[in-house]
């Protein structure tokens, strides 16, 4: 829904453990990022307790969204022209280890900030903890897509961005170990 309206970039999730019907640790806030960045929603799975008292036998996952407060915070502005691009864009996958505490839209962050005017954008498509994994680690793996607006990316300019990622991520985060 929140890409349908185009607002996911505009979405951050904070992780919360006051809500007595929540796991804690599981559960998580949507903040509309802007001048007041409101609470529009919260998901995560219900408390053990819950789904007890509730007789449930599987675990539940229930989420809740604002819709007033959302649609209020939408700009309807008209939509302008964007030239559709010449040049084909190109994925390439980064796969990583990292401590389980980085949250994914950190590591987006640390991507965007690390990468050039190349870079269209990362998505997760692969996140593993258990088996093979250090204790307290994650496995996550991006799809990263860039694109030259002026000319078809040759080998070199591909490999050099996505070096400069890894080197921003390296940074950022030193314990990180990187998967071929």
């Amino acid at each position: 829904m929140l890409k349908e309206l185009k607002i996911d970039s505009r979405i951050e999730y904070e992780p919360v453990s006051d809500i007595s019907y929540f796991h804690p640790g599981r559960t998580a806030q949507i903040k509309l990022l802007g001048k007041n960045s409101p609470i529009i929603g919260t998901f995560g799975e219900l408390h053990p307790d819950t789904v007890e008292k509730c007789k449930f036998n599987q675990t539940v996952y229930v989420f809740e969204i604002d819709l007033e407060l959302l649609l209020s915070n939408l700009s309807y502005a008209t939509p302008r022209f964007k030239q559709l691009p010449q040049f084909q864009a190109v994925t390439r996958d980064l796969a990583f280890i990292i401590p389980q505490n980085i949250t994914c839209q950190d590591i987006t962050k640390t991507i965007k900030k690390a990468s050039s005017n190349l870079f269209r954008k990362a998505d997760i498509f692969d996140l593993y903890q258990g088996q093979h994994v250090p204790e307290g680690a994650k496995s996550v793996a991006f799809r990263i897509t860039l694109q030259d607006v002026e000319a078809t990316l040759t080998d070199e300019k591909i490999d050099a961005e996505i070096q400069k990622i890894r080197e921003g991520l390296k940074k950022a985060y030193p314990e990180a170990s990187f998967r071929e």
